[in-house]
């Protein structure tokens, strides 16, 4: 099975990074876990709803890899 790289936007620095996931494995526990490596700001884990979208790393770019 193949990895994914996801490229994301933090939504305080807005600072792009690059997290590789194994395929299948969804993105969204990422931008809602990881903190960001430029600015090691971490989501809100407590936001729900529209509050939550503001927070979490917005997914910017996608790239399947193969191995």
């Amino acid at each position: 099975m193949g990895t994914e790289i996801w490229t994301l936007r933090c939504q305080s620095c807005d600072g792009e990074f690059d997290v590789e996931l194994p395929a299948g494995q969804r993105v969204i526990e990422t931008a809602q876990t990881h903190p960001c490596p430029h600015c090691r700001k971490q989501p809100d884990q407590d936001a729900a709803g529209t509050e939550a979208l503001a927070v979490w790393h917005h997914v910017v770019g996608f790239q399947p890899r193969k191995n």
